[in-house]
């Protein structure tokens, strides 16, 4: 539930140089479960849920429609699963 992620995924580790600098290297990265890379793509949520970023020195909102969106599908879920024991036990 959200917007995209960034895509900014892997594992990196500093190697010491013998002149005393280092060098970052990356040595795994993450894929989808259909093996597409997620670095600069980032995942798709299953739930989009578009969010305006605030201008540049604007106060940010108190609101939090993704959290919002998320307390709905939560309630949703709550509700089909006591429907379907209901009917099962009746």
């Amino acid at each position: 539930i959200g917007q995209r992620t960034a895509g900014r995924v892997g594992l990196q580790k500093l190697v010491r140089l013998p002149d005393g600098t280092g060098l970052w290297l990356s040595y795994a990265r993450y894929l989808t479960a259909s093996e597409e890379p997620i670095h600069l793509y980032g995942i798709q949520p299953n739930i989009p849920v578009p969010v305006e970023a605030p201008e540049l020195g604007e106060p940010l909102s108190a609101d939090d429609p993704i959290l919002d969106r998320a307390v709905e599908e939560m309630e949703v879920d709550v509700t089909v699963r006591v429907e379907t024991l209901a009917a099962h036990h009746a």
